[in-house]
């Protein structure tokens, strides 16, 4: 995955986290229309830092920024896969391909 999917992942989940507290404030009657616009706005915010650091690298804070969105995308990032992995997936690959090769036969 490149940096910048990685950056971009840390300003949003830091984003969703900040507009999670106040939607839960809202009365519950509200609460259904109000996590959507929070996430909504949420996302655009995210969309709109991400631009300004990818255009400003040298500024002081996406300078500070983009090491913390790393920083949280790390632990839950995907680790290397197993051998058992690696041999259920080239099992997997190999039967698709059989089926494909006959159905060309067809």
């Amino acid at each position: 995955m490149g940096e910048k999917h990685v950056r971009l992942r840390g300003i949003a989940l830091q984003s969703g986290v900040l507009v999670r507290r106040p939607t839960s404030k809202v009365p519950a009657a509200h609460r259904g229309v109000a996590r959507p616009l929070g996430t909504t706005a949420s996302i655009g915010v995210s969309v709109e830092l991400f631009g300004w650091m990818t255009r400003n690298p040298a500024h002081p804070v996406a300078l500070v920024r983009s090491p913390r969105g790393f920083e949280l995308q790390k632990p839950l990032s995907t680790s290397e896969p197993s051998q058992d992995q690696v041999e259920v997936a080239d099992a997997a690959r190999d039967a698709c391909l059989a089926l494909e090769h006959e159905r060309q036969l067809s």
